[in-house]
């Protein structure tokens, strides 16, 4: 039987943070829960951005272009965070939901015409190791994600609200930014029924 395959796009708490942290990343729990009917991939890659003209873009990365060949009948897309640093924000904060559109659009028209699914990111905690904006994860990205999805009809999972009405600091790192074990165990949780309900 062939497998659904789905194709999970992301920045460092998608690919699980390859540095010191190196933790399980939430792809291979949804895996695990979907089954053998379903293949997971990971298409994360830590510190990328979603607007093209800030830092590392995630588009002009080797991982953008093994997503694109992927050949995914879903695609989830949980980009925002590194866009949040005060630098990249002050210098090229107008141009996120450009881009982001532009980056969603990208993946929808791609030949096997999946189902596209967006995820706003988990929350920032103020005063985080790396100094990214949690103000402008609430008050821009986010929101702009929420109305994204909105505009163009497309399914929604709110990670960041299902995240901070648990208000559970147990789910992130002693860095108070990166999901730990618990935290990417969560965001497979959330994201898991909206897969199955919403079939393939």
């Amino acid at each position: 039987m062939r497998k659904i395959r789905i194709s999970c796009v992301g920045d460092s708490n998608t690919d699980g943070w390859p540095g010191e942290l190196n933790y399980t990343p939430y792809t291979e729990y949804l895996q695990k829960k979907l089954g053998s009917s379903y293949k997971v991939m990971n298409y994360g890659k830590f510190n990328t951005t979603v607007t093209f003209s800030m830092d590392d873009p995630f588009i002009y990365n080797e991982v953008y272009r093994k997503a694109l060949s992927s050949k995914p009948d879903i695609v989830t897309i949980m980009l925002g965070s590194n866009d949040c640093k005060d630098y990249n924000w002050n210098a090229h904060g107008r141009d996120f939901k450009k881009d982001f559109v532009s980056l969603v659009d990208i993946f929808a028209k791609l030949a096997t015409e999946p189902r596209i699914v967006l995820c706003t990111p988990p929350p920032i905690l103020p005063d985080n190791y790396y100094k990214l904006n949690s103000g402008i994860m609430e008050n821009n990205v986010a929101p702009a994600i929420r109305e994204t999805a909105e505009e163009k009809g497309l399914e929604l999972i709110d990670v960041n609200r299902t995240i901070s009405q648990m208000d559970d600091l147990a789910l992130f790192d002693k860095d108070r930014l990166h999901l730990n074990k618990k935290g990417h165990e969560t965001v497979s949780d959330i994201i898991y029924p909206y897969i199955i309900k919403n079939g393939d």
